[in-house]
């Protein structure tokens, strides 16, 4: 299975247990996927249907971890 750049932030942010931490490793995995779409956009890298499709997956979860931390 491919791996795509913002992967690394999105499991680091997954695996943190400590809230502060987690806040801010699901900041960096919000950024990298946002840089990634933004070189899309811009017509560097092109996303294909998989990468799409995890990206989703993955900022869903990013969404689900911010409101448990939050209460």
């Amino acid at each position: 299975m491919k791996e795509y750049r913002w992967q690394r932030q999105y499991a680091d942010a997954l695996r943190e247990v400590t809230p502060t931490k987690m806040e801010e490793r699901i900041a960096a995995a919000e950024n990298a996927i946002h840089d990634r779409l933004e070189d899309s956009l811009h017509g560097r890298h092109p996303l294909d249907s998989t990468e799409r499709k995890a990206i989703h997956v993955a900022l869903s979860h990013l969404r689900h971890l911010k409101k448990t931390i939050a209460g």
